[in-house]
């Protein structure tokens, strides 16, 4: 059992039902007055947030669309004078909980980059596809191609997100931006408003650029009309995929 005491929004679907879960067995636990030591050791447990730590797990996962049937009353929160007041006033260490919960878990750890760089300045890249002009590998775009892909994936994800391999299917580990918006001007040129997850890729904005990565039939080096993209690249300026 174990509280995060991490922002709950960063808590993928797994975490987040978990942790609720075992809130309640918590309760059970400290209402019975059974011993406590080996979480207070291990830094999993934060007694007197336990209602309020319930609650806000129950507020996520309401926000996420699930329904939530099992509410805990303070009332059944008499537990504390089963312990010791140093028991009863250890606080999680929440930073040392992030490390250990980011490190184990791919989801929470891309929840927890989208949801820092909500603060970061939003950068604007540059893609590295012109239509209708062959790529260094030779393939081509036609005009309007892309335009309609990139908004065709936004309007149905919202999204796009930007790793920096492209190995396919991309891993979580690669995950360093995201984008909502695109732009094209009149020399068919497109540019993307990125938040990027890592500070020092924001130094070196200027030397990087983004290449689509997609699906679809190709004919005479043509890419065709069912191209679908799939996620963005990150790249030193000059290379392509």
């Amino acid at each position: 059992m174990r509280m995060w005491m991490v922002d709950p929004k960063i808590l993928c679907q797994k975490h987040l039902f978990g942790e609720h879960v075992e809130c309640h067995m918590f309760l059970s636990h400290l209402n019975k007055g059974n011993k406590i030591d080996g979480y207070i050791k291990n830094n999993l447990l934060e007694m007197k947030s336990l209602w309020q730590r319930h609650l806000d797990l129950s507020k996520e996962m309401t926000s996420r669309g699930y329904t939530h049937k099992s509410p805990i009353e303070v009332e059944s929160c008499d537990y504390l004078d089963n312990y010791p007041k140093e028991q009863q006033d250890y606080k999680v260490d929440v930073e040392s909980s992030l490390d250990d919960l980011t490190s184990r878990c791919d989801d929470c750890s891309s929840n927890y980059k989208i949801l820092e760089s909500e603060s970061y300045e939003t950068v604007t890249l540059e893609l590295n596809v012109k239509p209708d002009t062959a790529t260094t590998n030779g393939r081509i775009y036609p005009n309007g191609l892309l335009k309609r892909a990139i908004t065709k994936f936004l309007d149905e994800n919202k999204r796009i997100f930007i790793f920096d391999s492209a190995e396919y299917p991309p891993s979580l580990k690669n995950l360093v931006g995201q984008t909502h918006s695109f732009e094209k001007d009149e020399d068919n040129n497109i540019t993307f408003d990125c938040k990027l997850f890592r500070r020092t890729l924001m130094e070196v904005k200027d030397q990087l650029e983004l290449t689509p990565f997609g699906f679809a039939r190709i004919e005479d080096s043509v890419i065709q009309d069912d191209y679908k993209i799939n996620h963005l690249v990150l790249l030193p300026k000059e290379d392509e995929i």
